[in-house]
C-alpha cells in the first residue's frame, strides 16, 4: 500500500490524502488547530493501554496494607505494655515507695483487657474489625496522652484512664483476628466453633500463654531493679534483650517445625511439640533461678526464657 493511499484523520476536521510533497504542511495545520491550556505541560498518550501513574503506596496490594496496619497497631499496643511496666517503677516512688497504689492502677488496666475481648469479638463480628480497631486504638492513644497530665493532677483520674487504656487494648487482638479471618476468606462464626473441643484447648493454651507473658513482662522491669539492683537508666538494652531473643527464636521455632513436618511428621504432632517447648521450658527455667547465683548467668536466663516462649508463634497461633 502506498503512502498516497492513506487517510490522516487527527481529529481536528482536516482528513486529507498525502503525499510526499504535502505531508509536512498537513503536520503543521493539525499542531496549528491543537489547543493547549495553560499550566504545567504534560503529555497524554491515548490507547488501550494507558493507565494513570499512582504514588507507590497506592500501588501495593491491598493485602499488604492490611497486615502492615495490623501489625503497626500489634507492635505500637506491645510498646504501649512494656512501657507501662518500666514507668510504674519512678511512679512508685513518686507514691513513697507504695507500689500497691501502682499495682491497683495495672489492675484496672487489665481486668479492662481481659473483659472486653468478648466485647470486642462479637463487636468485630457485628460491625467490622476495621471500626472496631480504629476505636481502640484512638482510645488507647487518648488514654496514654492524658496519663501524664493525669497522674501530676489527680491520683482518682489514673484508674479511669486505665479503664479506657485496657478497653481499647482489649478489643485490638479480637479485632485484628477478625481482619485476618476476613483477608485469609474465613466466613465461620462463633456458635459453629466453639462447639468443638479443639477449639477450647486452643483458648485454654492461648490463655495460659498470655497470662505468663503478660506476667513476665510485667515482672522483669522490677526485677532487674529491687533484686538484681539494676538501675532504671542501666537495665535498658538489658531489659530489651528478652524481645530480641524473643524476635529471633519465633524464626528458629519456624525453621524446626517446617523441618519436622517436612521429614514426615504429622502437622498436629510438630504444633503439640512447638507449644510444650514454649509451656516446659520457661517454668524449668524460672524454677531454677533462685538457685543461679553469677549475675551474668541471670541476665542471660531471661533472654532464653523469652526466647522459648516465642516458639508458641509455631504451635499455638499456627492454627487457621
Amino acid at each position: 500500500m502506498g503512502i498516497t493511499s492513506l487517510t490522516v484523520d487527527c481529529g481536528c476536521g482536516c482528513s486529507l490524502h498525502p503525499n510526499k510533497r504535502n505531508l509536512l504542511s498537513i503536520v503543521n495545520r493539525c499542531l496549528e488547530s491543537l489547543t493547549i491550556p495553560e499550566g504545567p505541560r504534560k503529555l497524554v498518550l491515548a490507547g488501550k493501554n494507558t493507565h494513570k501513574l499512582s504514588p507507590w503506596w497506592e500501588q501495593l496490594p491491598t493485602r499488604w496494607v492490611i497486615v502492615l496496619l495490623c501489625f503497626t497497631s500489634f507492635l505500637w499496643c506491645h510498646l504501649d505494655r512494656a512501657n507501662r511496666s518500666i514507668a510504674r517503677l519512678p511512679k512508685s516512688q513518686e507514691f513513697n515507695g507504695k507500689s500497691a497504689i501502682v499495682g491497683l492502677i495495672q489492675f484496672f488496666s487489665f481486668w479492662e483487657y481481659l473483659l472486653t475481648q468478648i466485647g470486642g469479638s462479637l463487636g468485630a463480628d457485628k460491625i467490622g474489625g476495621k471500626l472496631v480497631l480504629g476505636f481502640g486504638v484512638i482510645g488507647w492513644s487518648v488514654a496514654i496522652v492524658l496519663t501524664p497530665s493525669a497522674a501530676r493532677l489527680n491520683l482518682p483520674c489514673l484508674p479511669i484512664l486505665g479503664v479506657v487504656m485496657g478497653m481499647g487494648e482489649g478489643v485490638a487482638m479480637p479485632a485484628m483476628n477478625n481482619i485476618i479471618s476476613i483477608l485469609g476468606g474465613s466466613n465461620s462464626r462463633g456458635p459453629v466453633i466453639l462447639s468443638r473441643a479443639p477449639v477450647w484447648a486452643l483458648k485454654i493454651g492461648h490463655f495460659c500463654h498470655t497470662w505468663g507473658t503478660i506476667i513476665i513482662r510485667t515482672w522483669v522491669p522490677t526485677y532487674y531493679n529491687q533484686v538484681l539492683k539494676f538501675h532504671l537508666m542501666e537495665f535498658g538494652l538489658v531489659a530489651v534483650l528478652p524481645w530480641l531473643t524473643r524476635a529471633l527464636f519465633a524464626y528458629v521455632g519456624g525453621w524446626m517445625a517446617d523441618t519436622l513436618v517436612a521429614r514426615g511428621f504429622a502437622v498436629t504432632s510438630v504444633r503439640k511439640i512447638m507449644q510444650s517447648i514454649e509451656g516446659l521450658g520457661p517454668v524449668f527455667l524460672l524454677s531454677l533461678l533462685r538457685q543461679m547465683k553469677p549475675l551474668v548467668l541471670v541476665v542471660l536466663s531471661l533472654p532464653f526464657l523469652q526466647g522459648l516462649d516465642a516458639f508458641s508463634q509455631s504451635g499455638l497461633y499456627s492454627n487457621p
